[in-house]
Protein backbone atom coordinates (compact mmCIF):
# COMPACT_ATOMS: atom_id res chain seq x y z
CA UNK A 1 0.00 0.00 0.00
CA UNK A 2 2.74 2.54 0.75
CA UNK A 3 4.07 1.91 -2.77
CA UNK A 4 1.03 3.56 -4.33
CA UNK A 5 1.53 6.65 -2.19
CA UNK A 6 5.20 6.91 -3.18
CA UNK A 7 4.36 6.24 -6.80
CA UNK A 8 1.83 9.06 -6.73
CA UNK A 9 4.38 11.33 -5.10
CA UNK A 10 6.85 10.60 -7.92
CA UNK A 11 4.16 11.54 -10.42
CA UNK A 12 3.50 14.81 -8.55
CA UNK A 13 7.22 15.62 -8.54
CA UNK A 14 7.66 14.78 -12.22
CA UNK A 15 4.67 16.85 -13.31
CA UNK A 16 5.77 19.66 -11.02
CA UNK A 17 9.08 19.66 -12.93
CA UNK A 18 7.17 19.79 -16.19
CA UNK A 19 5.20 22.77 -14.88
CA UNK A 20 8.51 24.38 -13.88
CA UNK A 21 9.90 23.85 -17.39
CA UNK A 22 6.79 25.27 -19.08
CA UNK A 23 6.74 28.22 -16.69
CA UNK A 24 10.37 28.98 -17.46
CA UNK A 25 9.73 28.80 -21.19
CA UNK A 26 6.79 31.19 -20.91
CA UNK A 27 8.78 33.51 -18.66
CA UNK A 28 11.46 33.74 -21.37
CA UNK A 29 8.97 34.26 -24.16
CA UNK A 30 10.64 37.58 -25.06
CA UNK A 31 14.20 36.79 -24.00
CA UNK A 32 16.74 37.44 -26.76
CA UNK A 33 17.83 34.19 -28.45
CA UNK A 34 16.29 32.06 -25.68
CA UNK A 35 16.04 28.37 -26.52
CA UNK A 36 13.03 26.55 -25.11
CA UNK A 37 13.38 23.43 -22.95
CA UNK A 38 11.38 20.26 -22.72
CA UNK A 39 11.21 17.50 -20.12
CA UNK A 40 11.19 13.83 -21.04
CA UNK A 41 9.81 11.33 -18.49
CA UNK A 42 10.96 7.77 -17.82
CA UNK A 43 9.61 5.10 -15.50
CA UNK A 44 11.39 4.06 -12.26
CA UNK A 45 12.50 0.68 -10.98
CA UNK A 46 10.13 -2.26 -11.03
CA UNK A 47 9.21 -4.69 -8.25
CA UNK A 48 9.14 -8.18 -9.72
CA UNK A 49 6.31 -10.23 -8.27
CA UNK A 50 7.05 -13.24 -10.41
CA UNK A 51 9.98 -13.64 -12.79
CA UNK A 52 9.62 -14.97 -16.28
CA UNK A 53 10.03 -18.69 -16.90
CA UNK A 54 10.80 -20.76 -19.93
CA UNK A 55 8.84 -23.69 -21.32
CA UNK A 56 9.88 -27.30 -20.64
CA UNK A 57 9.80 -27.87 -24.36
CA UNK A 58 6.95 -30.38 -24.31
CA UNK A 59 3.92 -29.87 -22.08
CA UNK A 60 4.29 -26.49 -20.33
CA UNK A 61 4.90 -23.14 -21.98
CA UNK A 62 6.88 -20.21 -20.63
CA UNK A 63 5.40 -17.49 -18.41
CA UNK A 64 5.86 -13.70 -18.55
CA UNK A 65 7.19 -11.74 -15.60
CA UNK A 66 4.79 -9.96 -13.29
CA UNK A 67 6.17 -6.52 -12.35
CA UNK A 68 4.80 -3.43 -10.64
CA UNK A 69 6.38 -0.08 -11.37
CA UNK A 70 7.40 2.31 -8.63
CA UNK A 71 6.75 5.62 -10.37
CA UNK A 72 8.15 8.16 -12.80
CA UNK A 73 11.14 10.47 -13.04
CA UNK A 74 12.33 13.30 -15.28
CA UNK A 75 14.82 11.44 -17.47
CA UNK A 76 16.17 14.44 -19.36
CA UNK A 77 15.66 18.15 -19.89
CA UNK A 78 16.86 19.20 -23.33
CA UNK A 79 17.11 22.50 -25.17
CA UNK A 80 15.48 23.14 -28.53
CA UNK A 81 18.18 24.91 -30.55
CA UNK A 82 15.90 25.63 -33.52
CA UNK A 83 16.38 29.05 -35.14
CA UNK A 84 14.42 31.91 -33.62
CA UNK A 85 12.91 34.70 -35.69
CA UNK A 86 15.29 37.53 -36.64
CA UNK A 87 14.04 40.92 -35.54
CA UNK A 88 15.41 44.15 -37.05
CA UNK A 89 16.60 46.65 -34.44
CA UNK A 90 18.73 49.05 -36.47
CA UNK A 91 21.28 49.14 -33.67
CA UNK A 92 24.89 49.32 -34.80
CA UNK A 93 26.21 46.47 -32.66
CA UNK A 94 23.17 44.19 -32.61
CA UNK A 95 24.18 40.94 -34.31
CA UNK A 96 22.22 37.76 -34.97
CA UNK A 97 23.38 34.36 -36.19
CA UNK A 98 21.29 33.03 -39.06
CA UNK A 99 22.07 29.32 -38.71
CA UNK A 100 24.17 27.28 -36.31
CA UNK A 101 26.85 28.57 -33.98
CA UNK A 102 27.45 30.80 -30.98
CA UNK A 103 29.15 34.11 -30.29
CA UNK A 104 32.08 33.82 -27.91
CA UNK A 105 32.56 36.13 -24.92
CA UNK A 106 35.27 36.00 -22.29
CA UNK A 107 35.50 37.26 -18.70
CA UNK A 108 39.29 37.15 -18.72
CA UNK A 109 39.42 33.55 -17.49
CA UNK A 110 36.64 31.55 -19.11
CA UNK A 111 34.90 31.56 -22.47
CA UNK A 112 31.12 31.60 -22.63
CA UNK A 113 28.92 30.95 -25.63
CA UNK A 114 25.77 32.84 -26.51
CA UNK A 115 23.27 33.40 -29.29
CA UNK A 116 22.30 36.83 -27.92
CA UNK A 117 24.26 39.41 -29.89
CA UNK A 118 23.11 42.64 -28.21
CA UNK A 119 26.61 44.08 -27.89
CA UNK A 120 28.01 47.58 -27.40
CA UNK A 121 31.31 49.39 -26.88
CA UNK A 122 32.83 50.06 -23.49
CA UNK A 123 34.72 53.22 -22.52
CA UNK A 124 37.91 51.85 -24.12
CA UNK A 125 36.25 51.04 -27.44
CA UNK A 126 36.12 47.27 -26.91
CA UNK A 127 33.10 45.27 -28.05
CA UNK A 128 31.39 43.80 -24.98
CA UNK A 129 28.16 42.30 -23.72
CA UNK A 130 26.90 45.32 -21.75
CA UNK A 131 24.88 43.08 -19.41
CA UNK A 132 28.01 41.42 -18.04
CA UNK A 133 30.96 43.40 -19.39
CA UNK A 134 32.42 40.26 -20.95
CA UNK A 135 34.51 40.93 -24.06
CA UNK A 136 33.45 39.58 -27.44
CA UNK A 137 36.11 37.30 -28.96
CA UNK A 138 37.56 37.63 -32.46
CA UNK A 139 38.92 35.02 -34.85
CA UNK A 140 42.10 35.13 -36.91
CA UNK A 141 44.52 38.01 -37.46
CA UNK A 142 42.31 40.38 -39.44
CA UNK A 143 42.77 43.97 -38.30
CA UNK A 144 46.28 43.49 -36.92
CA UNK A 145 47.76 45.68 -39.65
CA UNK A 146 48.63 42.87 -42.06
CA UNK A 147 45.73 43.49 -44.44
CA UNK A 148 46.75 44.89 -47.86
CA UNK A 149 43.75 47.24 -47.87
CA UNK A 150 44.86 49.06 -44.73
CA UNK A 151 48.19 49.75 -43.09
CA UNK A 152 46.53 50.54 -39.74
CA UNK A 153 46.57 48.04 -36.86
CA UNK A 154 43.28 48.16 -34.98
CA UNK A 155 43.83 44.95 -32.99
CA UNK A 156 46.75 43.77 -30.87
CA UNK A 157 48.32 40.45 -31.82
CA UNK A 158 47.68 37.86 -29.10
CA UNK A 159 44.70 39.79 -27.68
CA UNK A 160 41.39 38.17 -28.64
CA UNK A 161 39.31 41.23 -27.75
CA UNK A 162 37.75 43.35 -30.50
CA UNK A 163 38.57 47.03 -30.48
CA UNK A 164 36.42 49.43 -32.51
CA UNK A 165 38.17 52.79 -32.11
CA UNK A 166 35.43 55.19 -33.23
CA UNK A 167 36.93 58.66 -33.69
CA UNK A 168 40.42 57.39 -34.49
CA UNK A 169 42.31 59.26 -37.21
CA UNK A 170 43.24 57.01 -40.12
CA UNK A 171 46.43 58.04 -41.94
CA UNK A 172 46.23 58.30 -45.71
CA UNK A 173 48.11 56.10 -48.14
CA UNK A 174 49.64 57.10 -51.43
CA UNK A 175 48.35 55.41 -54.54
CA UNK A 176 50.73 52.77 -55.88
CA UNK A 177 48.46 50.75 -58.20
CA UNK A 178 45.54 51.45 -60.49
CA UNK A 179 43.49 48.76 -62.21
CA UNK A 180 41.41 49.74 -65.24
CA UNK A 181 38.65 47.16 -65.48
CA UNK A 182 35.80 47.12 -67.96
CA UNK A 183 35.01 47.01 -71.64
CA UNK A 184 35.98 48.87 -74.81
CA UNK A 185 33.23 48.85 -77.41
CA UNK A 186 34.24 46.61 -80.30
CA UNK A 187 31.95 48.49 -82.70
CA UNK A 188 33.71 51.79 -82.07
CA UNK A 189 34.68 53.61 -85.26
CA UNK A 190 38.17 53.11 -86.65
CA UNK A 191 40.31 56.12 -87.57
CA UNK A 192 40.01 57.22 -91.22
CA UNK A 193 42.36 59.10 -93.58
CA UNK A 194 41.13 62.00 -95.72
CA UNK A 195 40.53 60.98 -99.35
CA UNK A 196 40.17 63.27 -102.39
CA UNK A 197 38.80 61.80 -105.62
CA UNK A 198 38.25 63.24 -109.07
CA UNK A 199 34.61 64.05 -109.59
CA UNK A 200 34.74 62.28 -112.98
CA UNK A 201 37.09 59.53 -114.08
CA UNK A 202 39.61 59.95 -116.91
CA UNK A 203 38.62 57.90 -119.93
CA UNK A 204 39.61 57.20 -123.54
CA UNK A 205 36.64 56.74 -125.87
CA UNK A 206 34.56 56.00 -122.78
CA UNK A 207 36.95 53.33 -121.48
CA UNK A 208 38.68 53.92 -118.13
CA UNK A 209 42.15 55.40 -118.50
CA UNK A 210 45.25 53.90 -116.90
CA UNK A 211 48.47 55.48 -115.65
CA UNK A 212 50.02 54.76 -119.06
CA UNK A 213 47.35 56.77 -120.89
CA UNK A 214 48.62 59.86 -122.73
CA UNK A 215 47.00 63.07 -121.55
CA UNK A 216 46.44 64.03 -125.20
CA UNK A 217 44.32 60.85 -125.61
CA UNK A 218 41.82 61.42 -122.78
CA UNK A 219 38.27 62.31 -123.76
CA UNK A 220 38.33 65.72 -122.00
CA UNK A 221 41.44 66.86 -123.89
CA UNK A 222 40.22 69.45 -126.41
CA UNK A 223 43.58 70.39 -127.94
CA UNK A 224 46.71 68.32 -127.94
CA UNK A 225 49.60 69.57 -125.88
CA UNK A 226 52.84 70.48 -127.54
CA UNK A 227 56.34 70.94 -126.23
CA UNK A 228 56.50 73.98 -123.95
CA UNK A 229 53.01 73.58 -122.49
CA UNK A 230 52.65 73.27 -118.68
CA UNK A 231 50.04 72.34 -116.08
CA UNK A 232 49.62 74.30 -112.86
CA UNK A 233 49.28 72.03 -109.79
CA UNK A 234 48.26 73.86 -106.58
CA UNK A 235 46.61 73.08 -103.25
CA UNK A 236 47.32 72.52 -99.57
CA UNK A 237 49.30 69.84 -97.81
CA UNK A 238 47.88 67.67 -95.06
CA UNK A 239 49.03 70.15 -92.42
CA UNK A 240 47.29 73.04 -94.22
CA UNK A 241 50.39 74.61 -95.79
CA UNK A 242 50.09 75.67 -99.43
CA UNK A 243 52.02 74.16 -102.32
CA UNK A 244 52.34 75.06 -106.02
CA UNK A 245 54.24 73.43 -108.86
CA UNK A 246 54.15 73.02 -112.64
CA UNK A 247 54.36 69.97 -114.87
CA UNK A 248 55.79 70.26 -118.37
CA UNK A 249 53.43 68.46 -120.76
CA UNK A 250 53.73 67.46 -124.37
CA UNK A 251 52.73 64.75 -126.80
CA UNK A 252 54.32 61.98 -124.66
CA UNK A 253 53.13 63.05 -121.21
CA UNK A 254 51.07 60.38 -119.41
CA UNK A 255 48.72 60.42 -116.46
CA UNK A 256 51.45 58.61 -114.53
CA UNK A 257 53.71 61.63 -115.05
CA UNK A 258 50.96 63.77 -113.54
CA UNK A 259 50.58 61.44 -110.55
CA UNK A 260 54.34 61.33 -109.97
CA UNK A 261 54.51 65.14 -109.96
CA UNK A 262 51.70 65.29 -107.39
CA UNK A 263 53.47 62.76 -105.17
CA UNK A 264 56.78 64.63 -105.39
CA UNK A 265 55.09 67.85 -104.34
CA UNK A 266 52.34 67.07 -101.83
CA UNK A 267 53.44 66.56 -98.20
CA UNK A 268 51.31 64.16 -96.16
CA UNK A 269 49.39 62.60 -99.03
CA UNK A 270 49.80 60.00 -101.77
CA UNK A 271 48.21 60.06 -105.23
CA UNK A 272 47.19 56.97 -107.20
CA UNK A 273 44.76 55.89 -109.91
CA UNK A 274 42.00 53.38 -109.39
CA UNK A 275 40.65 50.89 -111.91
CA UNK A 276 37.85 53.30 -112.88
CA UNK A 277 40.29 55.95 -114.03
CA UNK A 278 39.95 58.26 -111.01
CA UNK A 279 42.94 59.98 -109.50
CA UNK A 280 42.78 59.48 -105.73
CA UNK A 281 44.76 61.52 -103.21
CA UNK A 282 44.89 59.80 -99.79
CA UNK A 283 46.27 61.33 -96.60
CA UNK A 284 49.23 59.38 -95.26
CA UNK A 285 47.89 59.54 -91.70
CA UNK A 286 44.45 59.08 -90.20
CA UNK A 287 42.71 61.98 -88.55
CA UNK A 288 41.90 65.51 -89.47
CA UNK A 289 43.70 66.55 -92.69
CA UNK A 290 43.65 69.68 -94.90
CA UNK A 291 44.52 68.20 -98.30
CA UNK A 292 43.28 70.06 -101.42
CA UNK A 293 44.40 69.69 -105.05
CA UNK A 294 43.71 71.70 -108.21
CA UNK A 295 45.03 70.89 -111.72
CA UNK A 296 44.71 73.51 -114.44
CA UNK A 297 46.21 74.54 -117.79
CA UNK A 298 48.85 77.22 -117.55
CA UNK A 299 48.18 80.51 -119.33
CA UNK A 300 49.55 80.53 -122.89
CA UNK A 301 49.31 76.77 -123.44
CA UNK A 302 48.65 75.50 -126.96
CA UNK A 303 46.96 72.36 -125.67
CA UNK A 304 43.96 72.32 -123.40
CA UNK A 305 42.02 69.86 -121.20
CA UNK A 306 38.77 70.37 -119.31
CA UNK A 307 40.31 69.68 -115.88
CA UNK A 308 37.26 71.27 -114.27
CA UNK A 309 35.41 68.08 -115.16
CA UNK A 310 38.06 66.21 -113.14
CA UNK A 311 38.18 68.54 -110.13
CA UNK A 312 39.13 66.87 -106.82
CA UNK A 313 36.47 66.58 -104.15
CA UNK A 314 36.60 65.12 -100.62
CA UNK A 315 35.02 61.69 -100.65
CA UNK A 316 36.10 60.71 -97.14
CA UNK A 317 36.69 63.05 -94.27
CA UNK A 318 39.71 62.28 -92.14
CA UNK A 319 38.89 61.37 -88.55
CA UNK A 320 40.52 59.97 -85.46
CA UNK A 321 39.30 56.70 -83.97
CA UNK A 322 36.48 56.81 -81.44
CA UNK A 323 37.61 57.65 -77.93
CA UNK A 324 36.50 56.90 -74.37
CA UNK A 325 37.64 59.21 -71.61
CA UNK A 326 37.45 59.00 -67.83
CA UNK A 327 38.93 60.42 -64.66
CA UNK A 328 40.13 58.84 -61.45
CA UNK A 329 41.45 60.32 -58.24
CA UNK A 330 44.73 59.28 -56.70
CA UNK A 331 46.54 60.25 -53.52
CA UNK A 332 50.08 61.50 -53.00
CA UNK A 333 52.49 60.82 -50.15
CA UNK A 334 50.94 63.59 -48.06
CA UNK A 335 47.42 62.24 -48.53
CA UNK A 336 46.29 64.98 -50.93
CA UNK A 337 44.08 63.90 -53.78
CA UNK A 338 44.70 64.63 -57.46
CA UNK A 339 43.01 63.71 -60.71
CA UNK A 340 44.36 61.81 -63.72
CA UNK A 341 42.48 61.73 -67.01
CA UNK A 342 42.74 58.58 -69.09
CA UNK A 343 41.71 58.25 -72.73
CA UNK A 344 41.36 55.12 -74.84
CA UNK A 345 41.37 55.70 -78.59
CA UNK A 346 40.75 53.13 -81.29
CA UNK A 347 43.65 53.08 -83.73
CA UNK A 348 42.71 50.08 -85.92
CA UNK A 349 40.68 46.90 -85.90
CA UNK A 350 41.12 45.33 -82.43
CA UNK A 351 43.78 47.92 -81.59
CA UNK A 352 43.70 50.82 -79.13
CA UNK A 353 45.97 53.38 -77.55
CA UNK A 354 45.87 54.68 -73.98
CA UNK A 355 47.02 58.07 -72.72
CA UNK A 356 47.19 59.53 -69.22
CA UNK A 357 47.29 63.28 -68.56
CA UNK A 358 47.04 65.65 -65.62
CA UNK A 359 45.81 69.19 -65.28
CA UNK A 360 49.00 71.30 -65.59
CA UNK A 361 47.89 73.20 -62.50
CA UNK A 362 48.39 69.96 -60.53
CA UNK A 363 51.28 68.37 -62.36
CA UNK A 364 52.15 66.17 -65.33
CA UNK A 365 52.50 62.53 -66.32
CA UNK A 366 55.68 60.92 -67.59
CA UNK A 367 55.45 57.71 -69.60
CA UNK A 368 51.68 57.94 -69.87
CA UNK A 369 51.26 56.97 -73.53
CA UNK A 370 50.70 53.35 -74.55
CA UNK A 371 50.25 52.27 -78.16
CA UNK A 372 49.35 49.01 -79.88
CA UNK A 373 47.03 47.55 -77.24
CA UNK A 374 45.63 44.55 -79.10
CA UNK A 375 42.58 42.36 -78.49
CA UNK A 376 41.90 38.83 -79.63
CA UNK A 377 38.89 37.88 -81.72
CA UNK A 378 37.08 36.56 -78.63
CA UNK A 379 37.32 39.99 -76.99
CA UNK A 380 40.10 39.15 -74.53
CA UNK A 381 43.18 41.32 -74.39
CA UNK A 382 46.30 40.07 -76.14
CA UNK A 383 48.69 39.95 -73.21
CA UNK A 384 51.70 39.81 -75.53
CA UNK A 385 50.87 43.33 -76.75
CA UNK A 386 51.06 45.00 -73.34
CA UNK A 387 53.37 45.41 -70.39
CA UNK A 388 51.33 44.59 -67.33
CA UNK A 389 51.58 46.35 -65.06
CA UNK A 390 53.06 49.38 -66.78
CA UNK A 391 54.42 52.19 -64.64
CA UNK A 392 53.62 55.86 -65.08
CA UNK A 393 55.16 58.70 -63.10
CA UNK A 394 52.99 61.43 -61.61
CA UNK A 395 55.01 64.64 -61.33
CA UNK A 396 53.04 66.52 -58.70
CA UNK A 397 53.61 70.24 -58.36
CA UNK A 398 55.27 70.99 -55.04
CA UNK A 399 56.70 67.49 -54.52
CA UNK A 400 60.29 66.81 -55.51
CA UNK A 401 60.01 63.07 -56.17
CA UNK A 402 57.77 61.70 -58.93
CA UNK A 403 55.19 59.20 -57.71
CA UNK A 404 55.25 55.84 -59.56
CA UNK A 405 51.88 54.22 -60.21
CA UNK A 406 51.60 50.69 -61.62
CA UNK A 407 48.78 50.52 -64.17
CA UNK A 408 47.11 47.16 -64.92
CA UNK A 409 44.78 46.69 -67.88
CA UNK A 410 44.91 42.90 -68.26
CA UNK A 411 41.23 42.54 -67.24
CA UNK A 412 39.93 44.71 -70.10
CA UNK A 413 37.66 43.23 -72.74
CA UNK A 414 36.55 44.38 -76.20
CA UNK A 415 33.06 43.13 -76.99
CA UNK A 416 29.96 44.60 -78.63
CA UNK A 417 28.80 46.29 -75.45
CA UNK A 418 28.92 49.85 -74.22
CA UNK A 419 32.08 51.52 -72.99
CA UNK A 420 32.47 50.95 -69.27
CA UNK A 421 35.75 51.47 -67.46
CA UNK A 422 35.97 51.23 -63.67
CA UNK A 423 39.25 52.48 -62.21
CA UNK A 424 40.26 50.88 -58.91
CA UNK A 425 43.18 52.40 -57.03
CA UNK A 426 44.69 51.47 -53.67
CA UNK A 427 45.27 54.88 -52.11
CA UNK A 428 43.10 56.90 -49.77
CA UNK A 429 43.04 60.24 -48.02
CA UNK A 430 43.47 60.77 -44.26
CA UNK A 431 40.15 60.23 -42.53
CA UNK A 432 38.37 59.51 -39.27
CA UNK A 433 36.64 56.30 -38.21
CA UNK A 434 32.99 57.27 -37.65
CA UNK A 435 31.04 54.00 -37.69
CA UNK A 436 31.21 50.26 -38.17
CA UNK A 437 29.32 47.48 -39.92
CA UNK A 438 29.43 43.71 -40.13
CA UNK A 439 29.29 41.41 -43.15
CA UNK A 440 27.58 38.05 -43.34
CA UNK A 441 30.94 36.34 -42.85
CA UNK A 442 31.44 38.13 -39.54
CA UNK A 443 34.03 40.61 -40.78
CA UNK A 444 33.60 43.92 -38.98
CA UNK A 445 34.46 46.93 -41.12
CA UNK A 446 35.18 50.43 -39.97
CA UNK A 447 33.49 53.21 -41.93
CA UNK A 448 35.43 56.45 -42.33
CA UNK A 449 34.05 59.92 -42.95
CA UNK A 450 35.14 59.70 -46.60
CA UNK A 451 33.31 56.42 -47.19
CA UNK A 452 36.30 54.10 -46.91
CA UNK A 453 35.68 50.60 -45.53
CA UNK A 454 38.55 49.21 -43.46
CA UNK A 455 38.67 45.66 -42.00
CA UNK A 456 38.64 45.83 -38.19
CA UNK A 457 38.28 42.23 -37.03
CA UNK A 458 36.36 39.02 -37.60
CA UNK A 459 33.87 37.69 -35.09
CA UNK A 460 34.67 34.24 -33.69
CA UNK A 461 31.80 31.78 -34.11
CA UNK A 462 31.87 28.59 -32.05
CA UNK A 463 30.49 25.27 -33.20
CA UNK A 464 29.96 22.13 -31.11
CA UNK A 465 29.58 18.51 -32.07
CA UNK A 466 26.73 18.17 -29.52
CA UNK A 467 24.97 21.44 -28.70
CA UNK A 468 22.58 19.62 -26.34
CA UNK A 469 25.59 18.84 -24.17
CA UNK A 470 26.11 22.54 -23.37
CA UNK A 471 25.41 23.75 -19.85
CA UNK A 472 23.18 26.81 -19.52
CA UNK A 473 24.53 29.16 -16.85
CA UNK A 474 22.16 32.12 -17.15
CA UNK A 475 22.56 35.56 -18.75
CA UNK A 476 21.95 33.85 -22.11
CA UNK A 477 25.28 32.04 -21.71
CA UNK A 478 26.33 28.43 -22.14
CA UNK A 479 29.46 26.61 -21.03
CA UNK A 480 31.02 23.65 -22.76
CA UNK A 481 30.80 20.33 -20.95
CA UNK A 482 32.31 16.88 -21.20
CA UNK A 483 29.46 15.84 -23.48
CA UNK A 484 29.32 18.92 -25.72
CA UNK A 485 32.80 18.52 -27.13
CA UNK A 486 35.31 21.34 -27.38
CA UNK A 487 34.38 24.58 -29.10
CA UNK A 488 35.46 24.73 -32.74
CA UNK A 489 36.13 28.39 -33.49
CA UNK A 490 35.89 29.66 -37.04
CA UNK A 491 34.49 32.33 -39.34
CA UNK A 492 30.78 32.78 -39.90
CA UNK A 493 29.26 31.17 -42.99
CA UNK A 494 32.00 28.50 -43.05
CA UNK A 495 32.11 24.91 -41.85
CA UNK A 496 28.38 24.72 -41.17
CA UNK A 497 28.33 27.94 -39.15
CA UNK A 498 25.54 30.42 -39.74
CA UNK A 499 25.81 33.85 -41.33
CA UNK A 500 25.87 37.09 -39.34
CA UNK A 501 23.03 39.58 -39.71
CA UNK A 502 23.90 43.09 -38.57
CA UNK A 503 21.28 45.36 -37.02
CA UNK A 504 19.16 42.35 -36.00
CA UNK A 505 18.61 40.17 -32.94
CA UNK A 506 17.38 36.61 -32.71
CA UNK A 507 14.10 36.21 -30.87
CA UNK A 508 13.02 33.45 -28.49
CA UNK A 509 11.91 30.22 -30.15
CA UNK A 510 9.21 29.53 -27.52
CA UNK A 511 5.95 28.33 -29.12
CA UNK A 512 3.20 29.81 -26.95
CA UNK A 513 0.46 27.51 -28.24
CA UNK A 514 2.57 24.43 -27.61
CA UNK A 515 3.53 25.61 -24.12
CA UNK A 516 -0.09 26.26 -23.19
CA UNK A 517 -0.91 22.75 -24.33
CA UNK A 518 1.92 21.38 -22.21
CA UNK A 519 0.63 23.45 -19.30
CA UNK A 520 -2.75 21.74 -19.53
CA UNK A 521 -1.14 18.30 -19.88
CA UNK A 522 1.06 18.91 -16.85
CA UNK A 523 -1.89 20.17 -14.82
CA UNK A 524 -3.97 17.11 -15.69
CA UNK A 525 -1.06 14.80 -14.89
CA UNK A 526 -0.52 16.50 -11.55
CA UNK A 527 -4.24 16.24 -10.73
CA UNK A 528 -4.33 12.55 -11.68
CA UNK A 529 -1.38 11.73 -9.43
CA UNK A 530 -2.86 13.76 -6.59
CA UNK A 531 -6.02 11.65 -6.97
CA UNK A 532 -3.88 8.48 -6.72
CA UNK A 533 -2.53 9.66 -3.39
CA UNK A 534 -5.98 10.57 -2.07
CA UNK A 535 -7.43 7.19 -3.06
CA UNK A 536 -4.50 5.36 -1.48
CA UNK A 537 -5.04 7.42 1.66
CA UNK A 538 -8.72 6.44 1.75
CA UNK A 539 -7.81 2.77 1.38
CA UNK A 540 -5.33 3.05 4.27
CA UNK A 541 -8.01 4.71 6.36
CA UNK A 542 -10.41 1.83 5.63
CA UNK A 543 -7.72 -0.61 6.65
CA UNK A 544 -7.17 1.29 9.87
CA UNK A 545 -10.90 1.20 10.63
CA UNK A 546 -10.94 -2.60 10.19
CA UNK A 547 -8.23 -2.90 12.80
CA UNK A 548 -10.31 -0.80 15.20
Amino acid sequence: MPNSLLTGVSGLLAHQRRLDIVANNLANLNTTAYKSSRGVFADLFYETMQPASSSNGTTIGGTNPNQIGTGVKVAQITKNFAQGNLEATGQLFDFAIDGDGFFVVNDGNNSYYTRAGAFSLDENGYLVDPATGFHVTRFGTLGEGNDPQSNTAFQVAGDSRIRVPIGTNIPGRETSTIDLNGNLESTAENPLPQILTTVAAFAVSGVAATTATLINDIDTNTTDYVAGDTLDITGTNADGSAFATTLAVGPTTTLNDLINEINSTVVGGTASMDSSGNIILTADATGISSLTLTIADATGNTGATNFLAHRMIETQEGSLGETFQGVFDFYDLQGADHSITFEFQKTDNNEWSLNFTMNPAEGSITGGSFQGIMFNDDGSIDLSSITNPATILANINGLATPQPIAVSIDALTQIASEFEIQPVQDGFAPSELVSARVNSDGIMQGVTNNGLLLPLAQLAIAKFSNVNGLSAVGSNYFLSSLNSGDAELGAAATGGRGAIRGGQLEGSNVDVAFEFTQLIVAQRGFSANARTISVADEVLEELTNIVR
